[in-house]
Parts: C-alpha cells; structure tokens; sequence
C-alpha cells in the first residue's frame, strides 16, 4: 500500500522510496570475491561494515543464481540485483498482447450478422 501523502502548500516532489537493504554492485562484488578467496562471513562483515547474515544472503543468492543458469560465481548477471517492483506480473508480453489483438479484430471483421 502506498504511504499517504498530506497536503501541503505548494509542490513538494516526493523522493523515490528505495529499501534500505539494496547493496551497491561494487561492494557485492567485493564480498563475492572475499569469499572466492577463502575469507569467513564474520571477516568480510567486518572489512565491509556490514552485517554477518547480509553477507550470507548476498553469497547465497549470487550462488543460486549462478548454480540456475549455469555460469562462473563472479559474473555480472550474478552479482546485479534490482529492487523489488510494485504491482502484479504482466501474463502477456506486449508482442502476444499484439497478436491477440490483431486476432480479435480480424475474427470479429469475418464474424456474419445473424439473420432476425
């Protein structure tokens, strides 16, 4: 559910909410590569200021993804993550949604009047 805004004077733009748990590319990838290199959970925490689990989500993920698609731990695809979206999942891509479209229209040009 979207936060409720008041009304104010005047216009004040809102700024994007972003979640606070989304970790920059660059240190993911660093965290990545400590752990190639043999380093615990606990020490890369401590070298990159964050928290023992969240270092453990961070490899866990980069590994499913990794393990799914068949590709090296350190690839880039591994390593992006975008924040979650809001709204529910489009069941047709814009191409189907063309073709069912197009598919009406012509059956609904063919389609004969029935006679009263």
């Amino acid at each position: 559910m979207p936060k409720k805004t008041r009304k104010t004077k005047g216009i004040h733009p809102c700024e994007p909410q972003t979640t606070r748990t989304l970790i920059p590319d660059e240190l993911r990838f660093a965290i990545l590569s400590d752990h190639m290199l043999g380093d615990t959970n606990i020490v890369i925490g401590r070298k990159h200021h964050k928290n023992r689990r969240t270092v453990l989500k961070t490899i866990t993920k980069a590994r499913e993804r990794a393990e799914r698609d068949n590709r090296p731990l350190l690839y880039i695809a591994n390593i992006q993550e975008t924040p979650g979206k809001w709204g529910h999942k489009r069941k047709f891509s814009t191409l189907d949604e063309a073709d069912l479209v197009q598919e009406v229209v012509q059956n609904q040009a063919n389609r004969e009047i029935p006679a009263s």
